[in-house]
């Protein structure tokens, strides 16, 4: 700002000084001009006066010549003289008629006058002395005649004269007026300027005092933004993208200097349960909390991040692994220690670290993000509430760069359109049961023609919290494909969805599902939603909930990969479920294993107990779905009927014949 200041004095003074030029100019104009008016006047008053004297003169000599010719009657080159004389003569009476003093002089009274009688005299001369012959003869009579008339015209030749003086005085006179004029309006003209240099002048010092305050305005507002831009609003730390800079900045000391940092990646463990309990004011409260507990115990010269949602970033400066990792230890103390009160209920949060060595040998930032990240899930996985420092080669970068590798190809597939819907048949097991078409829906991922099952994709999007993300395109493009083809669905008796844990406790999707089911002439009672029993016992307030607002709309919900777990038959009381989908590993060695085979039988039980209808799946032979019938399993799936096939093709099974079962 203090160079925009120092342009505005510079520009002050080029302004001083133009407008003393233009002064100058101004003054050095009105002296040419008046020099100018002074040699023009006096040209003028010369060349008129001049004209008039010498035609006076003329008229004296060609008098003279006149008598004297008369004396010499007309001897020796007295005529010749004469002839002269009065060619001379008549040029100047020719120069005062037709030339420029006539312009000056016509509008005398005298002038025309005199004029009229000098005429006679030069038509009665002109034909004695033709200007184109010779000297005439010498005529007494005729030269006395013109001598009297020369005589005669003397007081009009006089007049002439003292015509053009007077003219001359009063064209002395107007000129002068002019040049008065001229001199009072430069004069005002310099005073007007005068004025308006001191009052841009004063105004350009007010803007400069405008400007400086502005400017003061600016700067502070520079800093804010600066600030803001680098700093997150909640918590007040540094955010990711300044956290990404300065971690660029530690690299490349570390390549460049050989110096060592380290770089700690922090995730809260049970965040999410303080922002469902009590909402997302009640969590912004204790991420501010936490900042202030994780920043306590670092040093001013490292830098402290959040980096986004629950997780937190620190760049410790000139420090080894051996000294970081106490201070992780101690972070992960204080958190331990720490409770978070709200309203009455208490929390107990605490933190998993996964630390770096921040060397040289590093690559990119990009490449040690994703080692701390794997550092940090591996402290998860290891029981939370740890540090885990990170090593070159372990199994969790592996996993963590496997998982890294299949967000972003989901990441892609979601932006560009590589998702795909598959469908694979449900078959009843018994003859009572509805002919109409039961089948499952399936995600699938098309990676340049391959077609990928989500087996391969899934554990990272869980991880990774992308399940939602996938659940809510299957479910929207269904309700999109059904509510297009709702004539050619009429065989169908039900479609089934999977969600995913993740998406059963996401308020948001919920929401929007339920919103899509109650649009009008949407054919709900076809659609069925699976969940795994797993996940609907960990989200059980939730998944209870939901049931009941699926069902009341509609739609039917399937428990899938039930009975893993003996211990949860008691929550069916509790899960208002349509179907059981037995777990698909009961399938394996069914036919020689009598444990599975109680199992099955026993869940079947249960199922006619709480009026259910049981589904098993995995199905690949003849010989297993006899003895599934057997066991009273209502329906089963498996590539012993229907391998899974894109959607498109439900829409031709639905106009071919019914199969029998």
């Amino acid at each position: 700002m203090g160079a925009y200041r120092t342009k505005l004095r510079r520009l002050l003074v080029l302004l001083a000084v133009v407008i003393t030029l233009l002064f100058a100019g101004i003054g050095l104009l009105q002296h040419r001009q008046w020099n100018s008016f002074e040699e023009t006047m006096t040209a003028g008053e010369t060349a008129v006066s001049w004209n008039f004297f010498q035609f006076e003169v003329e008229h004296l000599r060609f008098n003279d010549q006149l008598t004297q010719v008369l004396l010499s009657r007309g001897q020796g080159a007295s005529m010749d003289q004469l002839n002269l004389r009065y060619q001379i003569f008549a040029s100047r009476y020719g120069l005062i008629r037709e030339g420029h003093a006539p312009a000056l002089v016509a509008q005398h009274p005298n002038y025309a006058g005199a004029i009229a009688e000098l005429s006679p005299l030069f038509e009665q001369a002109g034909r004695y002395f033709p200007s184109d012959q010779e000297a005439p003869s010498y005529d007494a009579a005729t030269l006395q005649r013109l001598k009297r008339m020369s005589d005669a015209v003397r007081p009009a030749v006089r007049s002439l004269v003292l015509a053009s003086n007077a003219i001359q005085n009063e064209q002395n006179a107007l000129q002068l007026g002019n040049l008065r004029r001229l001199t009072l309006f430069a004069t005002g003209s310099f005073a007007l300027m005068a004025l308006l240099a001191v009052a841009f002048g004063g105004l350009a010092l007010r803007q400069m005092q405008v400007a400086n305050r502005r400017s003061s305005d600016l700067e502070q507002l520079h800093r804010e933004v600066s600030h803001r831009a680098a700093h997150d609003s909640l918590t007040k730390l540094v955010n990711r993208d300044e956290f990404e800079r300065i971690l660029q900045s530690r690299l490349e000391s570390a390549r460049n200097r050989g110096a060592e940092h380290a770089v700690l990646f922090m995730d809260l463990d049970r965040f999410k349960i303080v922002n469902d309990s009590c909402g997302h004011q009640a969590g912004d409260q204790l991420l501010r909390q936490v900042a202030e507990l994780i920043a306590g115990p670092i040093r001013g010269s490292d830098t402290v991040a959040r980096l986004g949602g629950d997780e937190f970033g620190v760049i410790l400066e000139n420090c080894t692994v051996t000294r970081a990792l106490p201070l992780a230890h101690e972070i992960c103390r204080l958190l331990d220690e720490y409770r978070f009160t709200y309203e009455g209920q208490r929390f107990h949060v605490s933190v998993s670290i996964g630390l770096v060595s921040l060397h040289g040998r590093w690559q990119t930032t990009s490449a040690v993000r994703q080692a701390a990240d794997a550092a940090c899930y591996a402290a998860k996985e290891e029981g939370r509430n740890r540090v885990h420092v990170y090593r070159e080669g372990e199994q969790g970068e592996q996993d963590m760069r496997g998982n890294l590798y299949w967000v972003q190809k989901l990441e892609n597939a979601l932006d560009d359109g590589h998702l795909r819907l598959y469908w694979q048949r449900i078959m009843p097991l018994k003859r009572s049961r509805s002919s109409g078409i039961k089948a499952e829906i399936l995600l699938r991922l098309d990676d340049n023609g391959q077609v990928i099952a989500p087996g391969a994709f899934l554990p990272a999007a869980e991880h990774y919290g992308m399940t939602p993300r996938l659940d809510r395109w299957v479910v929207h493009s269904m309700f999109e494909w059904m509510s297009e083809h709702a004539e050619a669905l009429k065989r169908v008796d039900s479609l089934a969805i999977n969600l995913s844990g993740q998406s059963i406790g996401d308020r948001d999707f919920r929401r929007n599902v339920l919103r899509w089911l109650e649009l009008p002439g949407f054919p709900t009672a076809k659609l069925c939603f699976e969940i795994t029993e797993t996940s609907a016992i960990t989200h059980l307030g939730d998944s209870a909930t939901f049931f009941e607002a699926l069902r009341r709309l509609g739609a039917k919900i399937s428990l899938d990969d039930f009975g893993s777990g003996m211990s949860s038959f008691g929550y069916l009381k509790n899960l208002p479920a349509d179907f059981l989908k037995i777990d698909g590993q009961f399938m394996r060695n069914l036919i020689r294993d009598p444990i599975n085979q109680v199992t099955v039988r026993a869940i079947c039980d249960v199922a006619r107990a709480t009026g259910k209808t049981t589904i098993a799946e995995w199905i690949e032979n003849a010989e297993v779905a006899e003895m599934l019938q057997g066991f009273g399993v209502d329906y089963g799936q498996g590539y012993h009927w229907h391998r899974p096939e894109p959607l498109e093709t439900l829409l031709q099974a639905c106009t071919a014949p019914a199969e029998m079962t």
